[in-house]
Parts: C-alpha cells; structure tokens; sequence
C-alpha cells in the first residue's frame, strides 16, 4: 500500500472526530424513549454540551479552508 500526501488544508485527524461523534449520535438517538436513568441522562448532557458544539466547530473550520481557496470574486 502507498502512503500519499493529503491535499492541502486537510485536517487529518478530522475524519477520525466525524466517525467518533457520529457513533456518538447512533447511541443519543438509540437511547431516546428508553426509562430516564443516570446513563441516559449523562449521554443526552454529553450530546447536547460537546456533540453538537463540536460538529459546529468542525463546519467552521471547513467553511473557513473552502472560503479560503476561493477567490472573492468567484
């Protein structure tokens, strides 16, 4: 297997955070109308504080390198 070089602006463990905070969200969403237990409570606390605010990070981030490559006028 060949190793290559990333293009450029790419983060490279972004990936990694995606696919982490996505399975994230499969448990949040598995775990909704299930009793109100302590672990339910901690998961939709965790979601809601670090989840989603990181998701919101991460599309700043991406906004910001896709404005950067573009040209004002384009």
């Amino acid at each position: 297997m060949t190793e290559t070089t990333p293009p450029v602006g790419y983060i490279i463990g972004l990936d990694t955070w995606r696919a982490a905070l996505m399975l994230g969200g499969v448990v949040l969403h598995g775990s909704i109308g299930l009793p109100a237990l302590g672990l339910f409570v901690a998961i939709d606390m965790i979601s809601q504080t670090f989840r989603m605010g990181t998701f919101f990070g991460i599309a700043g981030i991406l906004t910001a390198i896709a404005l950067a490559k573009r040209a004002p006028g384009d």
